[in-house]
């Protein structure tokens, strides 16, 4: 089951996610979701050779949910990276605690208890589990972090644009810069949880017309917000902000 591009941009070996976070994030929650109901299936089986496959199938889940015991394939941003790395200590029967007022939390939450666990036949939940490893994404990799915003909007023209707030962090750190004043930052436009990325954006557009821009009548667009920023990083580098 095809369920769309992940569109991703490679530097120095690490595989940055430009366009594909909620799907993947999503899955992951799926297959964790999945992955915690089979435990409890597991737990109940008189059935050897059934409990046998129930933990195959768990461990399956666990590869590509973690690269090792600590360490979790991915990497989200900010609060996020913190709630999700918490949510997998079931990978490894640890009890998380403490994210249940965070979004992601919430949002596993819902999908573990009110979706999956409203399958009550184990055999359903295995063949569940089944489609969940075998959806199919077309990954797209781009060689220049500058093209990847004009890359998404020629392969997402119906959908809703890609923010490029993203792009100009990856930028920033690549500089040198701190994750801390990128928190710091987000944080000035966060409200419940959850950052205002229109909000977010039009700051930035405004720093740039207000600081950079004064010279031109013309005010910087949101397409061309990555390469405007990226050549103001590459002068001043992370002493910038």
């Amino acid at each position: 089951y095809y369920v769309g591009n992940l569109l991703i941009y490679t530097d120095d070996n690490e595989n940055h996610i430009i366009d594909g976070q909620q799907r993947l994030t999503t899955l992951s929650l799926f297959l964790l979701g999945v992955f915690e109901n089979l435990l409890k299936f597991e737990k109940k089986l008189d059935d050897t050779n059934k409990r046998l496959e129930v933990s195959e199938q768990m461990s399956d889940i666990r590869r590509y949910l973690l690269i090792d015991r600590k360490d979790v394939r991915l990497k989200l941003l900010d609060n996020d990276k913190n709630v999700w790395k918490n949510i997998t200590l079931i990978l490894n029967n640890e009890e998380p605690g403490g994210w249940k007022k965070y979004t992601l939390f919430k949002r596993y939450d819902y999908i573990r208890s009110h979706l999956i666990g409203q399958i009550d036949n184990l055999e359903e939940l295995l063949e569940f589990q089944n489609k969940l490893s075998n959806v199919v994404l077309l990954e797209i990799a781009v060689p220049d972090l500058n093209d990847s915003y004009q890359v998404f909007a020629s392969l997402n023209s119906k959908g809703l644009p890609l923010t490029p707030l993203d792009l100009l962090k990856n930028i920033y750190l690549s500089k040198g810069g701190e994750i801390e004043k990128c928190h710091e930052l987000k944080s000035l436009f966060e409200k419940e949880d959850e950052i205002d990325d229109i909000k977010l954006r039009q700051f930035i557009l405004n720093n740039y017309d207000g600081l950079e821009n004064y010279d031109n009548a013309q005010s910087l667009t949101k397409g061309k917000i990555v390469k405007k920023y990226e050549k103001i990083f590459n002068e001043k580098k992370a002493d910038y902000i």
